[in-house]
């Protein structure tokens, strides 16, 4: 007894080591961070901060004779390294900055563009087609002109006018606050109908998580006395034998039909629900009959919908159980489309990372996809060498058209000191990235690398990267969080955005502005010692942030207030879990409850009885165990198991 009392006594020691909380100790983490995100070169990157200090310091023509052979029109944009730990696209830094400036200053660095500027102006909006390219061009070349503003103007209103969202969305913050109520509404009336849903946690298609008029869901469950029980809608037209919880995730949307539509998707299987009017669909996709590969069944999928179609990445290295294909390569997992037609869900098209150019031959698809506005993001890793990774972002028309590739970050999956304890994930070369999030134009990555970005949705130029703080040692004793989490807070279009991000190889949890511009972005949150939680997301109608946290010997959700920046201010926890029992599957938040399932039972916390638990079902009376994830369905939520999905409603 003495001896395991002192074993487990060294192991909660060895934890706190790992898990330093001081703000010195994450800067530090953070430097010995060796990803790398592609920049200028030196000489470069010297002379753009030098125009961008004498701006800052009130010399606006003096700034722009040292900056204008950079204002070009056509050709790279370049990513300048700024700040402790972070790079900004040049042209989005000086915009910031010049609407930071004074206007005395502003008058002083566009002065002697303003005729030009006017004259290419009056002669884009002369012509016929082509205009949006032009317009781009005339911001790149004359900013801070009465031109450029026009032309960012005229770029939101073809944007609307052509029904593209995400171009409209990601110019609109650029204009005048005064000047955006109209086009945002116009910009909503667009997105009403065609709502998709992006991946977990943001199953309501909002990627704040929120709950509300999601896409599946008629109204946000109430909170009220749980009388019914679970009971299974029906049966999967195969049955999902090998059907794992542990390693599933789901999202939720609306078809083009007009019908709610729930994916779930783990390495094995792609289980579909289609709500159809009368006749609901149970359907059982068997991912390694219908694409001829095998999948890491260690890795955590992120499926979505757009339209009427699914895209789910599928296959890739599995240790010792897929045997490497010719030339003693394992096999890449891919990006496949499905078309979930009202005769069934059959595959439409796949594509290898071979499609994407100046991207190495050892290249995979990571298994997150993020689908919006007839735009399908994913991630990619290529293999440089036994440890070093690059991972690239890339877009998809809903065809599989290649519409951008786009370098993110370049560097180790795991440190070196973490090579002799973790040598079964080098030899897998798992990273374990976050499902992208899209919001207003924007693509949220994070890499697996130690590297977050932001990135422009419809071209992937780079606006801005982060560098986030990786474990250095972790002595065999801990790991670093399951998976990564991004999720974007925005509370309306005149308030400032938010990206909340926990990364897959830290301990650290972070919250940065989504247009950063010329001011620092940094507001670390680090775990409590001896600690792990997992980010389930944000209920604002309760002003909290919800987790789920693990210590040594107990588990359970944790609640905390939103507006603090620093540290944690525990407003209440709800009893933990039973010892031995533990989280199943990513569970589901909304504004008024924390539903999940465990090994043991199904759970329903009402959030305004803080995290009370309304209802607990235990699965031993259904006579089935491994339910998961949770999605919300009409006015309840859904689980997925083997036999079937199992519908609980108020």
């Amino acid at each position: 007894m003495k001896l395991a009392i002192a074993a487990i006594s060294l192991f909660g020691i060895c934890c706190q080591s790992v898990a330093q909380t001081g703000p010195e100790s994450e800067r530090a983490r953070m430097r010995e961070n060796g990803s790398r995100v592609p920049c200028a070169d030196p000489i470069q990157q010297r002379k753009l901060e030098e125009g961008l200090r004498v701006l800052t310091e009130g010399h606006g023509a003096d700034a722009l004779r040292i900056l204008l052979p950079a204002l070009s029109p056509t050709g790279e944009r370049p990513q300048l390294e700024w700040g402790e730990r972070e790079t900004r696209d040049f042209f989005a830094l000086l915009e910031t900055m010049l609407a930071e400036a004074s206007e005395t200053t502003r008058v002083e660095f566009a002065a002697s563009l303003e005729e030009d500027a006017r004259t290419h102006f009056e002669d884009v909006r002369s012509m016929g087609n082509g205009r949006s390219a032009r317009l781009r061009a005339i911001l790149r070349a004359y900013p801070g002109t009465r031109a450029s503003l026009e032309a960012r103007r005229m770029l939101v209103d073809l944007a609307i006018e052509r029904g593209d969202v995400l171009s409209a969305s990601l110019e609109l913050d650029a204009l005048p606050a005064d000047e955006r109520a109209a086009r945002a509404k116009a910009i909503e009336e667009l997105v009403a109908p065609s709502r998709s849903s992006a991946p977990w946690p943001h199953v309501h298609g909002l990627p704040s998580g929120r709950a509300g008029q999601g896409a599946a869901v008629n109204e946000a469950p109430k909170p009220s006395v749980m009388r019914s029980v679970p009971r299974l809608l029906g049966s999967w037209s195969v049955a999902a034998t090998t059907w794992d919880p542990t390693r599933a995730t789901g999202v939720t949307g609306r078809l083009e039909r007009g019908q709610a539509c729930a994916l779930f998707q783990d390495p094995r299987h792609l289980l579909v629900m289609v709500d159809t009017p009368g006749a609901p669909r149970y359907e059982t996709v068997d991912l390694r009959s219908a694409t001829g590969l095998a999948s890491d069944p260690t890795r955590r999928p992120a499926p979505s919908i757009a339209g009427a179609r699914a895209f789910v990445v599928h296959g890739g290295l599995a240790g010792s159980s897929i045997l490497p294909g010719p030339g003693g390569k394992a096999p890449a997992a891919e990006l496949f489309a499905f078309d979930i037609g009202t005769d069934g869900t059959k595959l439409i098209w796949r594509r290898s990372p071979g499609v994407l150019a100046d991207i190495g031959d050892d290249a995979s698809f990571l298994p997150v996809t993020c689908s919006a506005f007839d735009h399908v993001f994913a991630l990619v890793e290529a293999k440089d060498d036994r440890l070093t990774r690059t991972v690239h972002a890339c877009a998809f028309d809903l065809d599989g058209n290649v519409l951008w590739t786009r370098e993110l970050a370049r560097g180790v999956t795991l440190t070196a000191d973490l090579l002799m304890h973790r040598q079964e994930a080098v030899r897998a070369g798992r990273i374990e990235a976050a499902a992208p999030v899209i919001d207003k134009g924007r693509l949220f990555v994070e890499t697996g690398l130690g590297i977050a970005a932001c990135l422009d949705a419809t071209s992937g130029t780079m606006l801005w990267s982060f560098r986030t703080a990786r474990i250095g040692k972790l002595r065999g004793r801990e790991s670093a969080w399951d998976e990564g989490n991004l999720v974007v807070r925005s509370t309306s279009r005149e308030a400032a955005s938010e990206l909340w991000l926990t990364p897959s190889d830290g301990m650290h949890a972070y919250r940065l502005a989504v247009s950063p511009g010329s001011r620092g972005v940094l507001v670390s949150m680090p775990e409590p010692r001896g600690t792990r939680s997992r980010f389930l997301g944000i209920a604002e109608g309760r002003h909290a942030a919800y987790w789920w946290t693990r210590t040594l010997l107990e588990s359970g959700p944790q609640r905390e207030a939103l507006d603090l920046l620093e540290g944690r201010d525990r407003l209440y926890d709800a009893p933990p879990l039973d010892r031995g029992d533990a989280l199943a599957a990513p569970p589901l938040l909304t504004e008024q409850a924390l539903v999940f399932a465990t090994g043991r039972m199904l759970a329903w916390l009402d959030l305004e009885k803080d995290l009370y638990y309304e209802r607990v079902f235990e699965l031993s009376a259904i006579g089935r165990a491994g339910f998961g994830p949770v999605l919300p369905w009409r006015d309840g939520v859904v689980f997925a198991c083997d036999l079937g999905p199992l519908y609980w409603a108020p």
